[in-house]
């Protein structure tokens, strides 16, 4: 299985905002406005595959990253 360069830039910028939030160097809504494009494919993901093996899906939230 391999990552896409998309995905991987999308995790990249998703992980520094975390960190720049969590540090308090930028505000809520600027790290959730970077963050979240990465999240809406992780969850779309999630959901694809949980209704593949008839699961249910563990999404990720803003607060969970």
């Amino acid at each position: 299985m391999t990552i896409s360069n998309e995905i991987l830039e999308l995790k990249t910028i998703a992980i520094h905002y975390s960190n720049l939030y969590t540090g308090g160097q930028c505000t809520r809504e600027e790290a959730k406005e970077k963050i979240m494009p990465y999240l809406n494919l992780v969850n779309a993901k999630t959901i694809e595959i949980g209704k593949k093996y008839s699961i249910k899906p563990k999404k990720l939230s803003f607060l969970r990253l």
